[in-house]
């Protein structure tokens, strides 16, 4: 909508010509037909307005969608004459021309336009049409024109005159063009740091690049402000209740250790955790970006930091990946030591007597991933919530040092969970078939299985969310970032980011939609949510009487 605001005759005008195209067009459900006759076609000067400045200048009749005229292409090809005055891309007037107007040639047949001809064109253009509610016309789908073979396409390797053309497309030239071309780091998204930056787009390395923290009003990476905006008080809410939750689970078990005891010991240790987590959300949206967006751009705008750019964005990705990892292994041991006691009968002593093993596994482990992630720089800011942390940028690092970790230990767990829980059932059906006591007993294993179960669903089912979220980010990141990318880079004041290069170095091959906010709203939430159920073990009136003794303890001596 950006041409409407400069000017909006041209915009009234594109809607009118566009939707009579479209109705037009959709008449002809082959773009070109190999049966028709061609005995009698004759080249003629083109006399189409639109494309008497290309690189020929004789064209022949039946054109590629059967216009038997010049008169009849030029009334259709004029309904573009807005996105080609527009210039969304260099190649659209002259993909155009080779469609309606082709080249004249010694074939029986009209030459189509190449492919990677038609891929340049429809990236420029196909969002802005998509603005306006119209689609890529179907007849000038790019899966009906070649890739190689004979084809008209840009001469793209021995000449930068958008305006001279290639016959006969060779398609090692359109491997290197797809595969091979280098990209740009515009100014934009060029880091003046010292230190190594890089940033993956459409399976390339760029060197010293990063993404911008600030969403422009053109192409703003994924959400602009206003989503932006709603996902930090999402989450800030959401950080605040489970630092609260988790605060108070800590300090309930702190008060009164020896009630305690194992084999629910584990879940003190999850809550430490989540303070931790919460309280990096917490300074993240209260820094407003300060760490998470240290870094400066040529066109001195902020960038997410990467690497050991910033100490304390260091700091912030070391405590929050370290939380977040030794969590899953203290609910991995908290299902261990429940299989424990139900299975293999062991009692709180004989538990607690290996129960420095525990710990070495549960800190231990986590803290040589952390080490090896900071060896091997996998630091970066999240410019949703301006927390640092691991894998934002590098799908790699949030699929195998986050994802991965994650659901191991949630399934070796939820193994011995269930182990357990059919264990507690034999003991249940055991106690009702004795005599004695069968009341008491059996309502206290019951009461046990009812409490165990709750609380491993509700820590379950935001750790499935959680983790399908960073899943689904890790699959579909490039693949968005890159499209957000072509998007700037195929834009026609493109310049205004920052980039010099011709735009047949943009990538042209993707056409993907951006991330649905839902996305990141349920994976912050999620992620917190945990912190909040701990406090459902610790919510009974023992807690109260725990409490007030602690009181008493405090006040009276």
């Amino acid at each position: 909508m950006f041409f409407l605001k400069k000017n909006l005759g041209i915009g009234i005008y594109f809607l009118i010509l566009f939707t009579t195209s479209l109705c037009i067009v959709t008449v002809f459900t082959v773009p070109f037909n190999d049966d028709y006759s061609s005995n009698t076609n004759k080249c003629v000067p083109i006399r189409i307005k639109m494309c008497s400045d290309i690189a020929y200048n004789m064209t022949m009749f039946p054109n590629l969608l059967q216009h038997q005229k010049q008169e009849e292409a030029e009334i259709e090809i004029n309904n573009f004459l807005p996105l080609v005055q527009v210039k969304c891309s260099e190649d659209l007037k002259f993909f155009l021309c080779t469609v309606y107007a082709p080249f004249c040639n010694v074939l029986p047949k009209p030459l189509p336009p190449c492919r990677h001809l038609c891929m340049s064109a429809r990236n420029g253009c196909e969002n802005l049409m998509n603005k306006f509610g119209f689609n890529w016309p179907t007849p000038l789908d790019c899966n009906n024109f070649p890739v190689d073979g004979l084809c008209v396409g840009e001469n793209r390797t021995s000449s930068s005159n958008p305006s001279v053309s290639k016959y006969g497309h060779d398609k090692k030239t359109e491997t290197n063009l797809i595969d091979f071309i280098d990209l740009e780091c515009p100014k934009a998204m060029k880091s003046r740091s010292m230190n190594t930056y890089q940033l993956y787009i459409s399976n390339r390395t760029l060197d010293q690049c990063s993404v911008p923290c600030k969403a422009d009003k053109i192409f703003p990476m994924f959400f602009d402000e206003n989503i932006r905006g709603f996902i930090r008080l999402w989450t800030s809410t959401w950080a605040t209740i489970s630092l609260c939750a988790s605060a108070f689970t800590t300090l309930t078990f702190l008060i009164d250790l020896r009630r305690f005891r194992y084999p629910i010991r584990p879940i003190l240790y999850i809550s430490i955790c989540f303070v931790g987590i919460s309280s990096i959300y917490i300074i993240g949206m209260t820094s407003e970006g300060t760490y998470a967006c240290s870094s400066i751009s040529a066109k001195g705008t902020p960038l997410t930091t990467q690497g050991l750019d910033n100490l304390w964005c260091s700091v912030m990705a070391v405590v929050y990946y370290y939380c977040q990892i030794a969590g899953g292994f203290w609910w991995l041991i908290l299902c261990y030591v429940w299989y424990l006691t139900s299975n293999l009968q062991w009692g709180t002593e004989a538990i607690e007597a290996i129960s420095s093993y525990f710990h070495l596994i549960a800190w231990g482990v986590p803290f040589l991933l952390t080490v090896l992630l900071l060896i091997f720089p996998s630091v970066d800011g999240d410019m949703f919530t301006g927390i640092c942390s691991m894998g934002n940028l590098n799908t790699n690092v949030l699929f195998y040092f986050v994802f991965i970790p994650l659901l191991v230990t949630l399934v070796i767990g939820l193994m011995y969970l269930i182990l357990g829980i059919i264990s507690l059932l034999r003991i249940r059906r055991y106690l009702k078939c004795k005599q004695s006591d069968i009341d008491t007993t059996s309502s206290k294993v019951q009461l046990l299985m009812i409490r165990i179960s709750t609380f491993a669903t509700l820590y379950t089912i935001p750790t499935i969310i959680f983790l399908a979220s960073i899943f689904y980010q890790s699959k579909y990141f490039d693949r968005w970032l890159t499209e957000w990318y072509s998007l700037r880079c195929n834009h026609g004041d493109r310049h205004i980011f920052g980039f010099s290069t011709s735009r047949h170095n943009c990538p042209s091959d993707l056409f993907v939609s951006a991330p649905d906010p839902l996305l990141f709203y349920a994976k912050y939430s999620s992620q917190l949510l945990i912190g909040v159920i701990c406090a459902i073990w610790v919510s009974s009136a023992k807690t109260i009487k725990s409490y007030t003794n602690a009181y008493s303890r405090l006040v009276y001596g």
